[in-house]
């Protein structure tokens, strides 16, 4: 794990940043086994977990930009909550399409699938954890979730 030096007085600040992070990656872990279990019709071990380590370089990276930059300053965290989001979106759903879509053929049920996809979608967009992230995001970009 990296360590980052932050200055004193932006310490607590940039705890918050992670925090935000923390917390966005924890819900998306969370919503992907909730909807992987919709889509398959049981609980699959793992796949919170598949969440964590496919998208902990992307996670990294963020940390690795929080730290450079001055966390105070909305212009300057925009872009990193924006990939970020970005980044985990695409995680989140490559990892639906392969644990929903890895059952055997004739225990697929396609139209599970592709509604556990699309309230899978649903939910992240509106997920409690983006909404801060996407507040920053939105006061130099204007996009929605």
């Amino acid at each position: 794990m990296p360590v980052h030096t932050v200055e004193p007085d932006l310490q607590n600040v940039f705890r918050g940043c992670v925090k935000q992070l923390l917390d966005h990656a924890d819900e998306c872990a969370g919503l992907l086994a909730k909807h992987v279990k919709t889509a398959r019709g049981s609980s699959i071990a793992g796949v919170a977990q598949g969440f964590w380590k496919r998208s902990e370089p992307e996670f990294y990276r963020a940390l690795e930009q929080l730290a450079s930059i001055d966390p105070e300053s909305a212009a300057e965290l925009a872009p990193i909550y924006r990939q970020w989001l970005s980044q985990a979106r695409r995680v989140l759903l490559s990892l639906f399409d392969e644990w929903a879509m890895g059952a055997p053929l004739e225990a697929l049920d396609l139209e599970r699938v592709v509604k556990a996809r699309a309230a899978l979608e649903a939910d992240l967009n509106k997920g409690r954890s983006a909404r801060p992230l996407w507040a920053v995001v939105n006061t130099r970009f204007k996009e929605s979730a």
